[in-house]
């Protein structure tokens, strides 16, 4: 049951990395037609959409959804 809550874990660590990964790219200004954004927006998007009105919530320009699921995915890892 151990190796389950390990590869659980690893699963969750992988996500922030992407999660990382389509912030990292939208600050530089990657290129929104290019198969790897692509593919970080899809595997990031539905979360997203689920934590959004939670970050539509606080004051201010930025989009605090990122932040918001990345601390999520840190609990759910420091839980298990």
């Amino acid at each position: 049951m151990v190796h389950a809550f390990s590869l659980i874990s690893m699963a969750l660590w992988f996500y922030q990395l992407v999660v990382i990964g389509r912030v990292l790219a939208g600050w530089v200004g990657a290129n929104p037609n290019g198969s790897l954004i692509k593919a970080l927006h899809a595997a990031t998007e539905p979360v997203f959409q689920l934590v959004r009105p939670l970050a539509r919530k606080i004051p201010g320009p930025l989009d605090w959804t990122p932040a918001i699921v990345l601390l999520g995915l840190e609990i759910l890892r420091r839980i298990l």
